[in-house]
């Protein structure tokens, strides 16, 4: 009996030996199988590192919200240039989920952040991006949000950026609380309206007809002549001059609209060849001066009116 008893507990032993043993062996194979997928979360993406899997995966534990793909690109950056993506005094990853950002440009967003730690991160962004930190450290913060409306103008032309703040400082009179519109700077200053008269003055572009830009900064080439070409026909309208074809004909029924108000429109001065400006201008200069004859005529060397 006793013989009997013993055998049993001997078999029960063996049992729960083997029971302990196979949840040990699962719970082996459950901790390969959890860290074959953790690694198999990054080993497919370009640029993974073995060396930083790690700090991928405690950051990806962090931050399940952002991209396996950007998470190794921003580990890798920061590793790679002695960057602590932990910073102590702001955490990298918050520039890296604003619009716009720029990976290359990290190391600069976190420069400028340490001198300007009450700007907006996105402000900081879109000056770095855009190179405007020396203009900000050599114009003042009060220049800033000028900076940032200008950016974003349609027509904004980066190599203009010296001479739009020129322009915005001459009107407002380095008062930066003044009311400013950043699309007059930009279209006066592409306009060249920022020089004096005939100063850097240059060719315009035929090619854009009737949208090409003619002033006393941009001229028409010696040799343009417009090719539809037209005499004023009627005395109601104008004198015996030549004139655009297209230009003409909605002049006239700008002319019979206004008749219904009781106006009257006359074409005194259209199209002049370069010869006909030239003496027309050299006339004014010899009776008011040349200063005087710029206010009112075009210096044929710069400009010819059509």
């Amino acid at each position: 009996m006793r013989t009997k008893r013993r055998k049993q507990k001997i078999k029960k032993l063996i049992i729960l030996i083997l029971i302990i043993i196979a949840i040990v062996f699962s719970f082996i194979l459950l901790i390969k199988m959890v860290f074959k997928k953790e690694t198999n979360l990054f080993n497919n993406i370009s640029n993974y590192q073995t060396s930083y899997y790690n700090d991928y995966v405690e950051y990806y534990n962090k931050n399940k919200d952002i991209e396996k793909e950007d998470i190794v690109n921003f580990i890798n950056y920061c590793k790679d240039n002695n960057l602590d993506y932990g910073h102590t005094s702001i955490d990298l990853i918050k520039f890296y989920k604003l619009e716009n950002f720029d990976l290359n440009n990290l190391s600069k967003y976190l420069d400028y952040y340490e001198s300007h730690k009450d700007s907006d991160l996105l402000q900081i962004v879109s000056i770095v991006n855009n190179d405007l930190e020396s203009i900000t450290l050599e114009y003042g913060e009060e220049i800033t949000n000028f900076l940032l409306d200008l950016i974003n103008e349609k027509y904004y032309i980066k190599n203009n950026l010296n001479r739009y703040i020129n322009y915005y400082q001459k009107i407002t009179n380095f008062d930066y609380q003044k009311k400013y519109d950043t699309k007059e700077v930009v279209t006066n200053v592409n306009a060249n309206l920022d020089y004096n008269f005939y100063e850097n003055t240059e060719v315009t572009d035929i090619k854009k007809d009737t949208l090409m830009i003619v002033n006393k900064h941009y001229k028409i080439p010696d040799n343009y002549t417009p090719e539809n070409l037209v005499h004023i026909d009627d005395w109601e309208y104008g004198y015996w001059n030549l004139i655009r074809a297209d230009v003409y004909e909605e002049f006239k029924k700008m002319s019979k609209d206004a008749k219904k108000d009781n106006v009257t429109l006359f074409i005194a001065s259209p199209y002049r060849s370069y010869n006909d400006q030239k003496v027309l201008y050299n006339s004014y200069v010899a009776s008011d001066g040349v200063k005087n004859a710029d206010t009112y005529s075009a210096d044929i060397q710069n400009i010819i009116r059509v």
